[in-house]
């Protein structure tokens, strides 16, 4: 390389590191700002296994799934959020839709996953609270209803 460019190269590079110096500042002032603490392991296992026992709970509404048979339409799909209280046994002592789906089958449902007495998973001994509030989402997921005319019956594939 000829020394005349270098003098050249070198203030472009000059200018391409100052034009990224704020950027890198930026970006290390980030990573020096104390992050919130994680929840410690025990707690985000106990949410796993609150979250596993309310799944084996969850039940579609057979109204709906019946309904949806006979009228040929689909079942319909929604979401609601589910609040409740736990003891520090993991007894619900009250639930509640805080959102809801906008069907009123699937809110019914949904709450029948915490009614009052259900018992939980026990909430960790790191969650001092005597009770502890949780919220968590419900989804139902609705599907194509079946018609028992073209439908094939179990264990065979149509022809």
């Amino acid at each position: 390389m000829p020394q005349e460019d270098r003098p050249a190269l070198n203030r472009r590079t000059l200018i391409a590191s100052s034009l990224l110096l704020p950027f890198c500042l930026a970006a290390s002032a980030l990573a020096r700002q104390p992050q919130p603490p994680r929840p410690p392991r025990d707690v985000q296992a106990w949410r796993r296994q609150l979250m596993a026992a309310l799944q084996r709970r969850k039940r579609y509404p057979a109204a709906l799934t019946l309904a949806a048979k006979a009228s040929g339409q689909p079942s319909p799909s929604g979401k609601a959020e589910l609040g409740f209280t736990l003891d520090r046994e993991g007894r619900v002592l009250s639930a509640s839709i805080t959102r809801s789906s906008g069907i009123p089958e699937l809110d019914a449902a949904a709450l029948a996953m915490a009614r009052p007495g259900t018992l939980l998973p026990k909430p960790p001994a790191d969650l001092p609270d005597a009770a502890h509030e949780v919220r968590v989402p419900v989804v139902f997921v609705g599907g194509p209803a079946s018609n028992p005319a073209t439908a094939a019956p179990l264990g065979r594939g149509r022809p």
